[in-house]
């Protein structure tokens, strides 16, 4: 898969190229007879940033290896051209494109690897995206509506659709929509980028109340349905569920952390569509917590008690969140343990074994009016 991405990358960098030279073969006057002399190319220059981050800082130089440019014609929406730009570019800041004049729309991923299929990631253009049927990206046949960008992905063994190597790098995301290149005028395009990832922190506190139990050994991953991106960065309709696995993790005293890297947590999506942390013990498969992960992230207040989240741009911000979850010592009466997530009482499971904890749904408006009449 990866090697066929190169190529698909490889053969459509060329295209600024074709295009520019080829222009003359199809431009003829009223008449339909004389061709007609194409437009100069217009040397645009390309400006990139990354301040879309805690800091408020431009750190594209620290975060960015590479990224590669989509340009879409307006009029067609067809792809007419595709640009890789390396890291030596980046730090020199010496891009610059050669377009004849029109109406573009750019599209720009990268990550911080140089390249995207080194990186995890691939660029599609969806058969059926339904059953996961994905072509090649061409120019000239790929539309904005119809190209994707997707993690690399392979089926686990349990039937979990999981990252090609188990992991990937971050990744960034920029667009700059509509811009007008014409002769006699300065064309400039700026991309601002905005991070496409992010880590999850599990800590997992309090984890000797498990293992005195038996021989407690934890299975942490998350899964989402986020597994590709249309051009404007929304989720893809049809976007597979990905199954996020959490590293070995390190261990200090009875606190156990482990670090997951997660394609765009999305405040939108997430209500239709939640991302969920599972805890399981993985000697018998069964569920200690499911967590979603969004709406505990959202319930983070300030110091003032003000929510910390309030926008898609305070999510993008953050390179890092953190889900503390702490087992508290089996009641005495009881047995059970308490489960604490971030501060707040998530629920209990019996240490006798551990049963699969479910969050009580609201009761039915109608049904409560039925009961109170």
């Amino acid at each position: 898969m990866r090697e066929k991405s190169i190529t698909i990358l490889a053969n459509a960098a060329v295209a600024v190229v074709v295009l520019v030279v080829t222009m003359g073969c199809y431009l003829r006057d009223d008449t339909g007879t004389e061709p007609i002399t194409p437009p100069e190319p217009i040397v645009v220059p390309v400006e990139v940033e990354f301040t879309t981050n805690a800091k408020g800082e431009d750190l594209i130089k620290e975060v960015l290896g590479g990224f590669h440019l989509f340009i879409f014609d307006e009029g067609t929406r067809m792809l007419v051209a595709v640009e890789e730009v390396k890291r030596a570019q980046i730090i020199s800041g010496d891009i610059a494109l050669r377009l004849p004049p029109g109406l573009y729309t750019f599209v720009a991923w990268g990550g911080s690897g140089e390249r995207l299929d080194e990186s995890g990631f691939e660029v599609v253009d969806p058969v059926n995206e339904y059953a996961q049927e994905y072509g090649e990206v061409e120019v000239g046949k790929t539309t904005l509506e119809s190209f994707r960008l997707k993690v690399t992905t392979t089926t686990h063994a349990d039937d979990y659709t999981i990252p090609a190597d188990g992991a990937f790098d971050e990744l960034f995301y920029a667009m700059a929509e509509r811009v007008r290149i014409e002769p006699d005028k300065d064309p400039n395009v700026n991309f601002n980028f905005i991070r496409n990832s992010n880590l999850l922190r599990v800590k997992l506190v309090g984890i000797d109340w498990l293992a005195t139990r038996a021989a407690f050994v934890p299975k942490v991953y998350v899964t989402g349905r986020n597994g590709s991106f249309t051009y404007d960065n929304n989720i893809s309709p049809y976007a597979e569920i990905i199954r996020y696995d959490a590293p070995r993790g390190t261990v200090d005293g009875n606190q156990l952390t482990m670090d997951i890297r997660l394609l765009r947590l999305d405040m939108a999506r997430h209500k239709k569509d939640p991302m969920w942390l599972w805890v399981e013990d993985a000697a018998n498969n069964n569920i200690i917590a499911r967590i979603d992960v969004m709406s505990t992230i959202l319930k983070e207040t300030d110091n003032y008690g003000r929510p910390r989240y309030k926008s898609q741009g305070d999510i993008d911000r953050e390179e890092m969140f953190e889900i503390r979850i702490e087992f508290r010592e089996p009641d005495p009466v009881t047995g059970n343990i308490t489960i604490i997530v971030n501060d707040w009482v998530f629920g209990e499971y019996a240490p006798g074994g551990i049963k699969p904890w479910v969050p009580k749904t609201p009761e039915p408006e109608e049904e409560k009016r039925r009961r109170y009449k």
